[in-house]
């Protein structure tokens, strides 16, 4: 990007570019709109004549001392010279007083001379009728003087004409120490629309005022707009202060025409141009309305400095201000402006070292390549060239004409105020002369170009409207810091630019994004590529708390292209409404910390690689209408950690060419990574979940701290090398309408550092070849270890072969033998392996099918297959032989032992006693009591003692029973072992029970024949049970409590039959050790039962008895069905008992009287049973399976017990201990117990 400042010489200083009086007089303080006619009227010479004066009939005078004066009369000539004499000459103490005075020289002389202490006073005057007459000079020599005052001369000009026309002539001239002009037009009242010049000078190289080597001059108008000084020649200046003098203007205009001239010239150290509320107007090419040079310094205060005309004066390479030199500076404010109407023009131009302190109204350019200010190099000691820009107005009109640019070194300062370039002021849509199209355009609003130039914008409102005009563009080793403000770019794109907000071009550039006094800034681009921050060839933008809106086609929120090339931004904001957010290509890189890119707008991609290039993205938010990364060519990186995304194309990485890599830390996505064609889509996961599917990706890694949920089939083969690394979590999502899915990879790694990784599949946990989601090798190899999680869709298990495959190797692709384990088993077999239940069943992983011939799939026996297998066995190893072995037994679930048990557990405690176990003997022998029997005897009242033989009759098979009413309890123990005949688990089990059980009782019916007793009871029991098998071990703990009744015959003569009838409730808990896990928590059940016991008691002698008997139990049992925490169903098939007993007592007996004569008995016996269950046992179903369990059919067992009572049988006490055993498998199964009871009669 080329400087639109050329440097240029005009006599001794240099001047540059072009400015409009017109953008100057807009200013709200000077209304010019209004009043540039009438001053343009008044003041310019071609509109203002005055006549010429007849010589002057009085010879030159001069004054060495003394005092004289002369009165003219307007328009008339009071002196004149025709050679080198002055007109007037005043020296020493000489005054000269002129009132309205005619001074003409034709020579060399000048008009006026005042030298040493001398002074010269000109007058005008009221001409009495609204008018003035003024006083003039009026010289036609080159080189001559209208006022000279040198040697510390004073002249004082009031209502003073001053022409000259000859070349090198000076209208107004004090060079030395103490020499003055003061020309003063302040008293001077004329009418509003009637002007009055000051000095007028028509030669060549000619000034209208000059001070130099300490010399002054003062210059005053009526104002501005009515006083004038102007020049016409080549090489002109209306105003020159050299080598120390100081000129000082008040409301006055200086207009030059001629080429290569200055509207103000300061040369030199101490020189200096003071302007209050005044105009400069310069009109020729290659001019400069003010110009200071080697340290002079000029001050604006208020008025304005223009090139060129509003009118139509169109001129070139023409600067309003320009400063050069170290310690040169022009300072303007009060609301000053530059304006300049010419191509390659620029506002203010400071160079080699010098300072120009705008703090005014406004600049203003209107032609092509008139940029507003320029800070261009330094001084070559190390002092930049320093333009500062504070609360004002930059405006530029035409294409390739910047708003302020710092060059070659140059420091460019903006504070507040605005910078427009493409501004079109009164011009209509057509932009006066230019076609819209061409107003502003490639007019950048602030450049910085070049090594060491620099560019600070602050709190700035910064506005480019042309097509392909850059907001703030940094180039050639420039560097721009931007603090808060705005930049807005509004054009449309050329051939050579687009409309960037920003942009930084080469190594070394920078433009820095930064907070203002209250926000950040914000960057607005409306065109078409025009994008808002935009480094390329190795520059840098760094942005922090900026806001980036772009809403053009393809205008991307952030670029950067080429090798080192980068954009970085901190806590800021993308938005674009038709464009993707953040884009690089050609090895271009942007870094974001803490910002939000928002890309709207079909297609918008968050991230879009076109070539080469990284995105680093650490906090913040991406969000895109379309996908979240896309890349189109090249090898794209995209690095994000801890951003919120959200794409709405639901793709996440998107390989449109080339190589796309999304590489994700501590984010939740939700999309798929697809690759087109060759493409190559890769993502990594790192403290990260991604939920989608991968579509041709080309490689998918998951960290160990990571998890993808894949919710669609997936491909990781784009080529042989693809490959899906897993060492964290791969959830596949469950089945839809019955679809599994499947992850297809070229090579599967699983785990990392010695750690497994982890794969979800989603299954049905049925027989051979039930649906289920599978990882597919793809003709790679499967390596290193992932545990398989099984998760299983409602399948309630079933006996397998070669099972349920998981892994399906296709197209010569391999698995290691570690490559996978069942991850998530519910518990470890016996035999080491990892188990998952299902239903009834356990499940096993296992390489290779069961065979070497096709699989249950119709697969050609494939050795590095992977299934699921409820089978005990493992498979044979392939290549070894086969050896026929018929089906192998099903491997059931764990908690199925302790399922099948149940029912038997309740049995235990649900059994009745035997009469003698609940009651103990009531049934007693006893000797004869002394007794009367019937005689004739009436001294005996008829009662006579029986004889011997009548006690022997009377004794025989008496037997005493103990009726009445009274109440018993007893407890009972009993420790039981089984291996039951029938059970389909494999099952034994040992059980310990308790019971309480007690009742009341009394007597219901008495006859000679016997008593009939009935009562009611009540128990309360526990049964703790403990279950073994190959399939698992658990236990079962059940409380029982209910009631029942009884109801016994005692029969006189030994024949007793006992009825006894119970419920009772039970609540177990059922546990698995294997499992490590409760199975049912408090599940309720019920059962009841009935016994008809029957016995006859036989008297072998007064003190043996025998007692056959035979018993009959109804049982039954019954639990609410639940289901386990395995999914498990568990119900009651059968739980009833039928048991008929046998069985023999052999009792002695005996009973006595104390000395108080209370009778106590005591009985012992011994008996043994013949037990037989008629039924076929217990059946559970266990989710759909059945389960059936039966105990030895026949037992048989001994016991001894016995009673004692005492206080006639008030109070008895009764027990049994009993053994039983299986007589199929003797001692296998087996029972010991024992009861003990107490009884109390009323």
């Amino acid at each position: 990007m080329q400087s639109d400042y050329k440097e240029i010489r005009i006599r001794s200083f240099d001047a540059s570019a072009v400015n409009s009086l017109k953008k100057a007089l807009l200013s709200s303080v000077y209304n010019h709109r209004y009043i540039l006619a009438a001053a343009v009227t008044v003041l310019l010479p071609s509109t203002q004549a005055f006549a010429q004066c007849a010589p002057a009939p009085d010879a030159p005078v001069s004054i060495a001392s003394g005092s004289c004066t002369d009165s003219g009369m307007p328009g008339t000539p009071t002196r004149s010279s025709n050679d080198s004499t002055d007109v007037v000459g005043a020296s020493g103490t000489g005054v000269y007083t002129g009132n309205v005075v005619g001074l003409e020289a034709s020579g060399t002389g000048a008009g006026a001379h005042a030298s040493g202490d001398g002074t010269i006073n000109l007058n005008g005057a009221p001409d009495g009728s609204g008018g003035y007459n003024t006083a003039y000079v009026n010289t036609t020599g080159a080189g001559s003087y209208g006022l000279y005052a040198d040697g510390g001369g004073q002249i004082n000009g009031n209502g003073v004409l001053v022409s000259t026309s000859g070349d090198g002539s000076h209208g107004i001239y004090a060079t030395g120490a103490g020499s003055d002009v003061n020309a003063d037009f302040s008293g001077v009242t004329l009418p509003p629309n009637v002007g009055q010049q000051i000095v007028v000078t028509g030669g060549n190289n000619a000034y209208g005022a000059y001070a130099a080597n300490g010399g002054t001059v003062e210059i005053t108008g009526i104002n501005a707009l009515q006083s004038s000084i102007s020049t016409s020649g080549m090489g002109s200046s209306a105003f020159v202060a050299e080598s120390g003098g100081q000129i000082t203007l008040t409301g006055v205009s200086g207009f030059v025409s001629g080429e290569d001239t200055a509207g103000a010239f300061v040369s030199g150290a101490g020189s200096t141009i003071v302007t209050n509320a005044s105009y400069i107007n310069t009109y020729g090419n290659n001019s400069a309305g003010m110009s200071v040079a080697d340290g002079g310094a000029a001050t604006i205060h208020g008025g304005a400095v223009v090139t060129g005309n509003y009118h139509g004066t169109l001129i070139s390479n023409s600067v309003a201000l320009l400063a050069q030199g170290t310690g040169s500076k022009i300072t303007i404010d009060q609301g000053g402006s530059v304006t300049t109407y010419g191509a390659a023009s620029a506002g203010v131009v400071a160079q080699g070292g010098a300072f120009i302190d705008f703090k005014g109204y406004g600049v203003f350019t209107y032609e092509t390549g008139s940029t507003g200010a320029i800070a261009d190099g330094t001084d070559g000691n190390g002092t930049a060239s320093k333009v500062a820009i504070s609360n004002a107005i930059v405006r530029t009109t035409g294409p390739s004409s910047a708003g302020v640019r710092a060059t070659g070194g140059g420091t460019m300062s903006v504070i507040g105020g605005e910078i427009t370039t493409g501004y079109k002021p009164g011009f209509g849509t057509s932009g006066g002369h230019y076609l819209a199209s061409e107003i502003g355009k490639e007019s950048n609003g602030a450049e910085a170009i070049g090594a060491g130039s620099t560019l600070t914008i602050t709190d700035n409102k910064l506005t480019t409207t042309g097509d392909g005009a850059i907001g703030v563009a940094a180039n050639a080793g420039g560097t721009a810091t931007v603090a808060g403000g705005t930049i807005m770019t509004g054009g449309a794109p050329t051939a050579n630019f687009t409309a960037d907000g920003v942009r930084v071009t080469g190594p070394g550039s920078s433009v820095t994004l930064t907070n203002g006094a209250k926000d950040g800034t914000a960057v607005t681009t409306l065109g078409v590529n025009a994008m808002g921050l935009h480094a390329m060839q190795s520059g840098v933008v760094d942005a922090t708390n900026a806001t980036v809106n772009t809403s053009g086609a393809g205008a991307f929120g952030a670029l950067s292209e080429g090798a080192n090339s980068n954009v970085k931004m901190t806590a800021s904001s993308v938005t674009t409404q038709a464009a993707s957010g953040l884009s690089v290509n050609a090895g271009g890189q942007i870094n974001t910390t803490d910002t939000a890119v928002t890309a709207n707008g079909t297609g918008s991609s968050g991230i879009l690689g076109t070539g080469d290039g990284t995105v680093m993205m650490a906090g913040g938010s991406l969000s895109a209408t379309g996908d979240l990364i896309t890349g189109t060519a090249g090898n794209v990186v995209a690095n994000l950690t801890g951003v919120a995304p959200t794409t709405g194309s639901g793709i996440v990485v998107h390989a449109v060419g080339g190589t796309t890599s999304g590489n994700f830390t501590d984010m939740a996505l939700t999309g798929n990574v697809v690759g087109e064609g060759t493409a190559r889509a890769n993502a990594t996961l790192n403290r990260s979940t991604l939920t989608g599917a991968a579509l041709n990706a080309d490689n998918m890694t998951v960290d160990v701290t990571s998890t993808w949920n894949m919710i669609a089939s997936s491909t990781v083969n784009n080529t042989a090398g693809s490959s899906t690394e897993n060492a964290g979590l791969i959830v596949f999502a469950p089945p839809v309408n019955g679809a599994y899915k499947t992850l297809t990879t070229s090579n599967f790694v699983g785990g990392a550092g010695g750690a497994a990784g982890t794969v979800v599949l989603n299954t049905y946990l049925g027989g051979d070849a039930s649906p289920s989601d599978q990882i597919v090798i793809d003709g790679g190899t499967a390596t290193g270890q992932t545990g398989l999680v099984i998760n299983n869709i409602n399948g309630t298990g079933a006996p397998t072969t070669d099972g349920i495959k998981v892994v399906n190797a296709i197209n010569g692709g391999t698995t290691t033998t570690s490559a996978f384990f069942l991850g998530n088993g519910d518990y470890v077999t016996n035999d080491g392996q990892n188990a998952k239940i299902a239903g009834a069943y356990a499940y096993t992983l296992h390489r290779s099918p069961t065979s070497s011939g096709t699989d249950v799939y119709g697969d050609s026996y494939a050795a590095d297959d992977w299934y699921l297998r409820s089978v005990l066995t493992n498979p044979v190893v392939p290549g070894g032989p086969v050896v026929p072995t018929g089906p192998q037994p099903p491997r059931y679930h764990p908690g199925v032992p302790v399922y099948e048990t149940y029912p038997n557990a309740l049995q235990v405690l649900n059994r009745l006693p035997t009469l003698a176990q609940r009651t103990g003997n009531r049934y007693w022998r006893e000797q004869a009591p002394a007794q009367t029997v019937f005689c004739k005897d009436p001294a005996q009242n008829f009662k006579c003692t029986p004889t011997q033989d009548q006690n022997a009759y009377y004794q025989d098979g008496a037997t005493t029973l103990v009726g009445g009413t009274g109440v018993w309890g007893r407890i009972e123990g009993l420790h039981g072992r089984q291996q039951p005949d029938v059970t389909t688990s494999q099952s034994d089990y040992d059980y310990d029970m308790w019971k309480l059980q007690a009742g009341i009782d009394g007597q219901l019916y008495e006859s000679d024949a016997g008593k009939l007793i009935g009562g009611v009871t009540v128990h309360y029991g526990q049964v703790s049970t403990d279950i073994s098998s190959i399939f698992g071990n658990g236990n079962i703990d059940t409380t029982g409590y209910g009631f029942g009744g009884t109801l016994t015959w005692y029969g006189n003569n030994g024949f007793y039959l006992d009825a006894q009838g119970q419920v009772t409730w039970y609540d177990s808990d059922l546990y698995s050790d294997t499992l490590r896990q409760g199975l049912a928590d408090g599940n309720d059940g019920f059962g009841y039962a009935l016994s008809l016991e029957a016995g006859k008691r036989i008297g072998l002698n007064e003190n043996w008895t025998l007692t056959p008997q035979a018993q009959l139990i109804w049982s039954s049992v019954d639990f609410d069905s639940f289901t386990d925490p395995y999914g498990a169903r568990v119900s009651l098939d059968k739980g009833d008992s039928l048991k008929g007993r046998l069985g023999l007592a052999l009792g002695h007996e005996r009973s006595w009287k104390d000395a108080e004569g209370q009778t106590s008995r005591a009985q012992v016996y011994g008996i043994v049973n013949l037990t037989n269950e008629f039924l076929d046992g217990t059946r559970v179903d266990v989710s759909g399976t059945k389960f059936d369990s039966r105990a030895d059919r026949v037992t048989g067992g001994i016991g001894f017990g016995g009673t004692y009572s005492w206080n006639n049988d008030k109070y008895a006490i009764y027990g049994e201990l009993s053994a039983d055993t299986s007589l199929k498998n003797f001692a296998d199964s087996y029972e010991v117990g024992g009861t003990l009871g107490l009884r109390v009669k009323f």
